[in-house]
């Protein structure tokens, strides 16, 4: 039986522990697609940084540890330096496939699924919740444990699909540095990092194939869905 029709999530959000997600994910990139496809990551996280914080990029940085150092010595001007590697694993992908990165949401999903499944943070539900609302809701109360919840809210529309609603999200920036750069999904429109990561985590509790689709991007708030396919 469900919970409920409709659940408020309020923010737990540590960006430190955000950014060692995402980190990861680049490790996961690299290991599928090679050091030089990172470099390229890499080079372009540091422009949108370089952009954020007014100073010049700096040219020493080449691994992701050194990155990840320089934002977090950064961070009291951009605390949410996380969104510059999103934005640079959705710019490599362009420049990789030389047209709108449409490749990008597959290769963000397969390393935030990896991340995610690898940690074992859903060890004790994998599988184990069919319902695709309830499996987001168990995720939720998962990650904010770990101070990883953005604030949304999410209504349970039917069996097979879930209505969001991002409110004043610390993802943003990463989007609209995507928007900007004309990246966008196969099927057409913007990305969403949440509805990647949440769509990824309740395919992993539920054991189905879901999509998700962003109908409203910044107008103040993000809406979307989620859904079986």
């Amino acid at each position: 039986m469900l919970e409920s029709v409709e659940k408020v999530v309020k923010e737990n959000f540590d960006p430190e522990t955000v950014a060692m997600f995402i980190k990861e994910a680049v490790r996961v990139i690299g290991n599928l697609f090679g050091p030089a496809f990172v470099k390229g990551i890499l080079n372009y996280a540091l422009e949108m940084e370089s952009e954020k914080i007014g100073e010049k990029k700096p040219e020493y940085i080449e691994n992701i540890d050194e990155a990840f150092e320089y934002f977090r010595e950064h961070k009291d001007k951009y605390p949410n330096f996380f969104n510059c590697f999103i934005y640079g694993i959705a710019k490599a992908e362009k420049m990789l496939e030389g047209s709108t990165a449409s490749g990008a949401k597959n290769l963000a999903q397969t390393a935030i699924r990896k991340i995610i499944d690898s940690s074992g943070l859903l060890n004790e539900v994998k599988g184990k919740i069919s319902n695709i609302y309830e499996a987001l809701l168990r995720y939720i109360e998962i990650v904010d444990i770990v101070r990883a919840t953005t604030p949304q809210r999410i209504v349970n529309q039917s069996e097979k699909g879930i209505f969001q609603e991002i409110e004043d999200c610390p993802w943003k920036d990463g989007c609209k540095a995507m928007e900007k750069e004309g990246i966008t999904r196969v099927t057409g429109g913007p990305e969403c990092v949440v509805l990647i990561t949440n769509s990824a985590a309740v395919s992993l509790i539920s054991g189905k194939l879901v999509d998700y689709k962003l109908d409203k991007f910044n107008q103040p708030n993000c809406q979307g869905r989620i859904f079986e396919i």
